[in-house]
């Protein structure tokens, strides 16, 4: 493993509830090396962001979460490690199907090729006293499997590239990006986070169809993500609307 940390120290598990249950439990436990990397050949209770779940077929796909320990970052800017994770896994899958052009952050939590999922993060915060102890960092990308269900926009790597991939080896080449803006974090480098954040981001200063929890649709651009990860829209009629996490859905 490339890394200074991240990824140094691997625990695989054949199969588990969920690899960000297990390293909370682990955290609470014993506590846990910054860096820390569990993964699975199979999850049998994976979940995405605020409690969806998160499907794979066994031995196919990376399954992962990475411990870290951003004492350094502000609890009010915590999304900045959803940016860092996001830019980790986009560079990761750029470089291994050789190009950035059709991949795209999602907001709040994936990744997309051609608008379709190829990965999905979650992450979950242990807080003491107003401060980010230890961030558990799930993420989960499609690599071998090439059936999906009916009703799921998704596509892999081996879908892209038509063949099939050492999945321990791509979860090696995600601690090398994550960890590099990770440090690109620690460093204070907000600006260059936040630059590659929005290149990247799928819709950013463009008008997009958004759906509210009322079921009604309404057109907004995009024009930025507050640091505690609410989007920011301008709609039609120059209002300005902050959303949280799921109480507003981009339609494409």
């Amino acid at each position: 493993m490339q890394t200074l940390f991240v990824g140094q120290t691997l625990i695989f598990i054949s199969s588990t509830d969920s690899t960000n249950l297990y390293a909370v439990n682990l955290i609470r436990q014993n506590g846990a090396l910054e860096g820390a990397t569990i993964y699975t050949g199979f999850q049998t209770n994976g979940r995405g962001q605020m409690g969806t779940s998160w499907n794979s077929q066994e031995g196919l796909n990376v399954l992962a979460s990475i411990i870290l320990k951003p004492q350094f970052l502000p609890l009010k800017c915590s999304f900045y490690l959803s940016k860092i994770i996001a830019l980790g896994l986009m560079e990761t899958i750029a470089e291994l199907v050789g190009t950035s052009e059709f991949i795209k952050i999602k907001w709040p939590n994936d990744i997309l090729v051609h608008n379709k999922k190829i990965a999905g993060i979650l992450i979950e915060n242990i807080v003491s006293k107003n401060a980010i102890q230890y961030s558990v960092c799930g993420f989960g990308v499609n690599v071998n499997q090439i059936e999906f269900e009916n009703n799921l926009k998704a596509t892999s790597l081996k879908q892209i590239l038509n063949k099939n991939l050492d999945v321990k080896q791509v979860l090696q080449l995600i601690c090398q990006n994550i960890e590099k803006w990770y440090l690109t974090l620690k460093n204070n480098k907000l600006d260059l986070i936040n630059s590659y954040y929005y290149k990247h981001l799928l819709g950013f200063k463009q008008p997009n169809m958004f759906g509210d929890l009322n079921q009604s649709q309404f057109t907004a651009t995009i024009i930025g993500v507050t640091e505690d990860g609410q989007l920011i829209l301008i709609t039609e009629q120059n209002q300005q609307l902050h959303f949280d996490i799921k109480q507003i859905k981009q339609l494409y």
